[in-house]
């Protein structure tokens, strides 16, 4: 595979086998949001390096992002899920990967 293409289940795998490292890491299958809201640069901020992006005009909310993602995992296989909710679950996983540094089960 070209390496400008990403392999979805191989992707999909690595993202499991990170959370369950976090899990251990973590203690739990719990994580406590220690912050809610953060700054949300526009798409198109984000990808183009060619500028400096503008100052972020929006707030993210982490609760709000597991709120409206939360329930797909116990939708039936056969209902169509909303692809665009990958833009919610990825500052939560931004936030699990940074909060987890230094975290240990004796923590």
């Amino acid at each position: 595979m070209p390496a400008d293409h990403i392999d979805l289940e191989r992707l999909k795998a690595v993202v499991e086998r990170l959370l369950d490292g976090a899990i251990k890491r973590n203690g739990s299958k719990d994580f406590k949001l220690d912050h809610n809201f953060y700054w949300a640069l526009d798409f198109e901020d984000q990808f183009n390096v060619s500028s400096k992006p503008a100052a972020p005009e929006s707030v993210g909310s982490l609760v709000d992002d597991w709120e409206m993602t939360r329930d797909i995992a116990e939708w039936p296989s056969e209902q169509e899920v909303a692809v665009f909710s990958l833009t919610e679950i990825a500052p939560l996983l931004l936030y699990i990967g940074h909060q987890s540094i230094g975290r240990t089960q004796d923590s």
